[in-house]
C-alpha cells in the first residue's frame, strides 16, 4: 500500500510489467526493465492510495478502495439509525452550552484539544459547518 499525504510533496510512480511485477517508487528508473515489457504505468498523486490485493492480485487505486470500503457495511444507515445528539446540560438563553474557563480548560485537556485546535479547527468548523482551510507553509512540488 501507498499512500501520499494532501500535499503529496514526495512523488509515488508505479510501474507494472508483463513478468508480474510491480515497482513503486519515487524515482523513476530504480528497476531497469524494458519500455516494451511495460503493461501499465501511473501516478499516485496528492491525497491518493495504490495497493495490491495479495489475494487476488488485482491493483486497487483510491476509488476502487473506498467503494470496497463502502460496500462491506451500510454505514449510512447505521448512521441513521444509531446516532445519538448530544445536548449540552450548561446552556445559556440561546441554549449555547456555556462553560467556565476552569471547567473548559479541564475539558480541553482531557480530550487533548489545544487551544490552537479549538480556535484554528474547531471554531471554523462549528460557526461555518465547514473544515478549515490551512497551510502548512510552501507546498509546491518541485519541478
Amino acid at each position: 500500500v501507498c499512500l501520499l499525504d494532501r500535499n503529496g510533496l514526495r512523488p509515488a510512480r508505479w510501474v507494472t510489467t508483463k513478468n508480474g511485477y510491480i515497482t513503486l517508487a519515487s524515482e523513476i528508473g530504480v528497476w531497469d526493465y524494458k519500455p516494451e515489457d511495460v503493461i501499465a504505468k501511473g501516478r499516485v498523486g496528492p491525497g491518493q492510495i495504490f495497493a495490491v490485493d495479495t489475494e487476488t492480485g488485482q491493483i486497487l487505486d483510491t476509488d476502487a478502495i473506498d467503494n470496497r470500503l463502502k460496500s462491506r457495511h451500510p454505514y449510512k444507515r447505521w448512521l441513521r439509525q444509531h446516532a445519538l445528539r448530544i445536548q449540552a446540560t450548561l446552556t445559556d438563553d440561546q441554549g449555547v452550552a456555556s462553560y467556565d474557563a476552569d471547567q473548559l480548560k479541564q475539558y480541553m485537556k482531557m480530550f487533548q484539544v489545544t487551544f490552537e485546535e479549538r480556535d484554528q479547527v474547531l471554531r471554523p468548523l462549528g460557526e461555518q459547518g465547514q473544515e478549515a482551510v490551512g497551510s502548512m507553509g510552501d507546498d509546491t512540488p518541485m519541478a
